[in-house]
């Protein structure tokens, strides 16, 4: 399921809730800094990803499978 099939349409948002873009910076930020952050998806955890080096690559949450990259 991509996170575009669970986003409520734009007549649904409201104006206190974050748009898509703002959403995922949001979670892409804390992922560069190597932080576990709260799954857009399932709600569940997301944890950073590493290749061969340092920094992470994009993150994947443990209970739903998401990645974001």
């Amino acid at each position: 399921m991509t996170l575009l099939a669970v986003a409520p349409m734009w007549e649904e948002r409201t104006e206190s809730e974050p748009t898509l873009a703002a959403l995922l910076g949001t979670v892409w930020e804390e992922l560069a800094a190597g932080r576990a952050v709260e799954c857009p998806i399932c709600q569940d955890e997301m944890t950073p990803e590493y290749g061969q080096h340092a920094r992470p690559l994009g993150g994947r949450c443990r209970h739903c499978g998401s990645q974001l990259r």
